[in-house]
């Protein structure tokens, strides 16, 4: 049956805008009208990456060369994906023309979707390196897999974030200070280990398999050279397994497995990442979760956005003595729903204003796309929603009058400022370019503004009113071309000017003095992020183990400029007058300046003594300081001084080649085959037909379609044929029309399995639905059914019309899943029938509560009703088989009562499941049933990245559930009843590959009927 491709805010975005077809050297580009320069530029970027990646590929066939496809939605998508050739769908990448989340925040990479894109062509690069047997399978049968799927996921992100970084310097994770801390902090000394690359483990918010992945990566190849990377990827290419024995490809090209590589990458981070000691001179006040945003307020108050494994996002806010004044969760489940997503990963722009209100920006779900929601916290009053889809937050002014945040615009962010309910720009970003962060003067007169200037991470000072720069600084030249960082700007009580600088390969917490100065006052273990400083202190976050914690320590006094030099009675004079008409002139450029002269002020780099951004910091402020100001050169302040542009100082760009750019056609690709493949299917015991499937759709999928055609070789009158088309003109409405016709020979047994009858069987099945989900929690669906079940002796039917409303709304963690939450339906469909209509109505609720008081524990409790109404006998089945597949039991027949064969076609059923049934299914007509399951789960997070030649092996938890359950059936033939059982069960939650599989112990007795025990065990897909 088809399959979508794109989510349905990417789809939306395709649907609702006109899309073209632009095609270069290396690319099929589709992109919205009107953004053909955006798309240039952004193909210019990832076009430069895959040549050089190409270069380092071993693999040059008809399968590598292939031109990529991007598609690139007009949406707040905030990510970006490949989608490998795989089960008929043709691979793709999806880059959004813009973003609105923080990346350089934790990923230190501008969200530039050129740069963005750079990152997931090293994914397509990688899955078009197809050959051997694999190769010949897609040549004949199309798009059925790529080999390079094969690979665990450490391996497949690992590589693409190796080369974020090394494609493009100045930016991405590996060589980003906040994003190496976290892995410094949580491995220090080399306690790496194989469990620690799945992406299943969940001590990282960030995915294990990207942050221990990207530094396993580089660690090969700075350790084996980047050519063995690629010949493990050429080894999978020609594999004739996808899954089994990839540890012997690494063996073969490393001359060790995964196992003796990883421990050599533990030695490898102890040497790179030592254990480090917080110095004396810095205390930890308050420890939060291991994701955290957080802020200062004028009269002492603290305020932080986190999350932890156990601990779903939040805000809490703390009054100056360190009491708790306020814990919020962020995550509304009751409607209307205030939010519905919610992590400090997507929170910017937080900051108290004078009057102690707390402001800040987040993303969040919108009908369909994301937006971003202004709130404002104020003590007594809660927490309210100011403004949407505004951009990124960059800070409150002091007055709480106007609110700074980015304008999106594409592949620009810049300057803008809410005031009196509406919003303008202050600077005007050219492409390329993005205002990252900002904090103001006490004042409110200046921002200390954090940019991608378009070649490199620096901090501007700049007029809060008009957005003119008033002064640049900017980080040191590194070894691979790009440029140290400077991050985080904000400004002390007294005016200075403070920041993150790169020492050690850490963030550390830079001011300048008003002698111009530039000097480190941290000395942070593992490096420190969200530096403030007011009343002579300064408080930053700093990493420990998984988690932040906010430190503190004294902000150094300021160093008075040195005395202007002896002059005469004539000098003194002239000096003043040419004084005086300079500040005049300087005057009258800024007020007369409506955008910042980027480059106009150059701040000469400052780091301590031991040179460069990769020496040894002070061990403590102090010694820092007084490192710092041996060294310190003094910074250029005129505001007339004239430098070129940043984006002139960056290399020439190489130039795209545009082979055609047309209007996008429905009809591109709609007719052909990405999928024509043989195939068996089994309509039932004793019966198997072979055949073809086939399966397409457009390019951009408003189209996509699905066939299947087989016949049984020894009577060819028994065929078969299955099909299925997915329209998603109208997103996001989504129309699904699915149909089948089956004749095949169904064999009838006995209790012994014996054969004892066989009859000609044709089964007919349609489904036509139109769908919507909105914000993620209310969705609708209504179509109609049609089921035709014809044997020797007997013709069923059952048709009509259905629909289906839901509401979902839940609370995660990592450690537990759902935490808190509700999830309703209400369905009914109407069935017309010669012998008379029949109704069906359904219902259900689930409720989620954490237990008070135990932490993992979850009390889960469910209300069902379901009523086939006017039927001439029961056809509702209470009971039968499980979630999961039995594969023992006790007692063993756990019998199929096949309730309402002689008025239900065999595609169409009714049933409930209830606990300790499985064995003794019950009858009914109207049917109300309730459960209530504790469920506590034993964390293991323990797993080996090889297993001889068996794939990877993950185990996740041992889930403990106790469960009570029971029914009050009402049926006119058998009367009312009551039925109940109570057990408990333990489920092993395991991964195989990427394959999560689930294996499940149940013992339940029942508490009426007969008072049977059944012992149950089933293993199936972990759904």
């Amino acid at each position: 049956m088809p399959a979508a491709r794109y989510p349905a805010d990417v789809q939306t975005a395709i649907a609702r805008r006109e899309m073209r077809r632009m095609e270069t050297g290396q690319l099929l580009v589709y992109y919205p009208e009107g953004r053909r320069e955006l798309a240039e530029r952004m193909a210019t970027k990832v076009e430069a990456c895959a040549a050089e990646l190409r270069t380092k590929a071993r693999i040059d066939n008809k399968h590598s060369r292939e031109k990529m496809v991007l598609v690139v939605p007009e949406a707040p998508f905030n990510n970006a994906y490949v989608l490998p050739p795989v089960a008929g769908l043709e691979d793709v990448a999806v880059i959004p023309t813009g973003n609105t989340l923080d990346f350089a925040t934790t990923f230190g990479l501008p969200p530039d979707p050129g740069r963005v894109g750079c990152h997931e062509i090293v994914h397509y690069v990688q899955v078009k390196q197809i050959a051997g047997l694999w190769g010949a399978l897609r040549t004949v049968l199309g798009e059925m897999a790529t080999p390079q799927i094969g690979l665990d996921a450490w391996f497949l992100e690992g590589l693409a974030t190796y080369y974020e970084a090394r494609l493009q310097p100045g930016s991405g994770r590996p060589a980003w200070p906040v994003f190496t801390s976290m892995f410094h902090a949580a491995y220090a000394g080399g306690t790496v280990g194989g469990s620690d690359l799945s992406e299943r483990k969940r001590n990282s918010p960030l995915g294990h398999h990207y942050l221990v992945g990207s530094m396993f990566v580089q660690f090969l190849a700075e350790s084996y050279g980047e050519p063995a990377l690629w010949r493990v990827i050429e080894l999978q290419a020609r594999s004739t397994s996808i899954v089994l024995s990839v540890s012997g490809r690494f063996d073969e090209v490393y001359g060790k497995g995964i196992g003796d590589l990883m421990g050599e990458f533990a030695r490898w981070s102890a040497a790179r990442f030592p254990v480090r000691k917080r110095p004396p001179a810095e205390t930890t006040l308050r420890t939060f979760g291991d994701d955290a945003r957080w802020a200062w307020g004028p009269q002492g108050e603290v305020a932080a956005i986190d999350e932890d494994i156990d601990q779903p996002s939040r805000l809490r806010v703390w009054n100056a003595e360190g009491g708790l004044v306020e814990s919020i969760g962020l995550v509304d489940v009751l409607p209307p729903r205030r939010q519905i997503i919610a992590a400090p990963l997507l929170v910017s722009g937080m900051g108290f204003a004078n009057d102690g209100s707390l402001w800040f920006t987040s993303i969040d779900l919108g009908g369909t796309f994301q937006t971003t929601r202004l709130f404002r916290w104020t003590k007594g009053g809660g927490l309210d929603e100011v403004a949407k889809g505004l951009g990124p937050g960059l800070a409150v002014s002091p007055d709480g009058r106007r609110y700074y945040h980015a304008h999106v615009d594409g592949d620009r962010w810049s300057l803008a400022v809410r005031e009196d309910g509406a919003s303008k720009v202050l600077w005007d970003a050219r492409p390329g370019q993005f205002a990252l962060r900002a904090q103001p003067s006490r004042d409110g007169a200046r921002l200390a503004l954090s940019v991608w200037d378009g070649a490199k991470f620096a901090v501007w000072v700049v007029d809060a009113t008009t957005g003119a720069m008033l002064a640049e600084h900017t980080g040191v030249p590194t070894p691979t071309g790009g440029m140290t960082p400077l991050y985080d700007a904000s400004f002390t009580d007294d005016g200075r000017l403070m920041f993150l600088d790169v020492i050690d390969n850490r963030f550390q917490v830079a001011v300048v003095d008003t002698d111009g100065a530039r000097r480190v006052i941290t000395d942070a273990p593992y490096g420190a992020l969200d530096a403030r400083a007011q009343q002579g202190k300064l408080r930053f976050l700093a990493r420990d183990g998984w988690r932040y914690t906010l430190d503190e320590t004294v902000l150094p006094v300021p160093v008075p400029p040195p005395p202007p030099p002896a002059a005469t009675s004539a000098q003194t004079e002239t000096e003043t007058e040419t004084e005086t008409e300079t500040e005049t002139e300087t005057e009258t450029e800024t007020e007369t300046e409506t955008e910042p002269r980027i480059g106009s002020v150059a701040a000469a780099p400052v780091t301590p003594a031991s040179s460069g951004s990769s020496g040894s910091s002070a061990s403590s402020p102090s010694v820092a300081v007084a490192a710092a100001a041996t060294t310190a050169t003094t910074a250029a302040t005129s505001t007339a001084a004239a430098a070129p542009s940043p984006a002139s100082d960056a290399a020439p760009a190489p130039t795209l080649r545009v082979l055609s750019d047309r209007p996008y056609s429905r009809l591109d690709g709609l007719f052909r085959p990405t999928l024509h493949t043989f195939g068996l299917f089994a309509p039932a015991v004793g019966s198997t037909q072979l055949g073809l499937a086939f399966s397409g759709g457009d390019r951009l999928d408003l189209v996509r379609w699905a066939v299947a055609g087989y016949i049984n070789p020894s009577n060819t009158k028994q065929y078969s044929a299955v099909g299925g088309v997915i329209l998603n003109d109208f997103a996001p409405w989504v129309v699904t029309a699915l149909g089948s016709r089956l004749l095949y020979t169904d064999e009838v047994q006995d209790q012994q399995g014996m054969i004892v009858d066989r009859l000609d069987r044709e089964l007919r099945d349609a489904v036509v639905a139109v769908s919507r989900t909105w914000r993620g929690t209310y969705s609708v669906a209504a179509g109609g059914t049609y089921a035709y079940d014809r044997t020797d002796d007997s013709i069923l039917r059952l048709y009509g019309p259905s629909a289906v409303l839901g509401y979902s709304a839940v609370e995660t963690t990592r450690a537990v899943g759902v935490r808190r939450g509700i999830a309703a339906t209400l369905e009914g469909a109407y069935f017309p029938r010669p012998a008379g209509a029949m109704t069906h109505a359904r219902g259900e609720m689930d409720i989620w509560l954490p237990v008070p008081l135990l932490e993992r524990h979850v009390l889960v409790g469910a209300l069902r009703g379901n009523a086939v109404l006017d039927a001439p006998t029961s056809l509702i089945l209470v009971g039968g088989p499980g979630s999961l597949p039995p594969v023992w039991s006790d007692p063993e027949d756990l019998p199929d009562p096949e309730l309402g064969e002689d008025i239900l076609p065999g595609t169409r059923r009714f049933s409930e499941p209830l606990r300790g049934f499985e064995d003794h299914a019950l009858a009914a007509d109207r049917v109300a049933l309730g459960d209530l399951t504790w469920r506590f789960p034993l964390m293991i997070d323990r797993g080996m990245p090889n297993l001889a030649f068996l794939p990877s092996v993950f185990l996740r938890e041992l889930e403990l559930e106790l469960f009570a359950g029971g029914c009050y059936i009402v049926d006119e033939t058998l009367g009312n009843s009551r039925h109940a059982a109570a057990g408990g069960a333990l489920t092993l939650h395991v991964a195989l590959f990427r394959i999560p599989l689930a294996v499940q112990y149940q013992a339940t007795r029942r508490l009426t009927d007969d008072h049977g025990i059944l012992h149950l065990v089933g293993f199936g897909p972990d759904l």
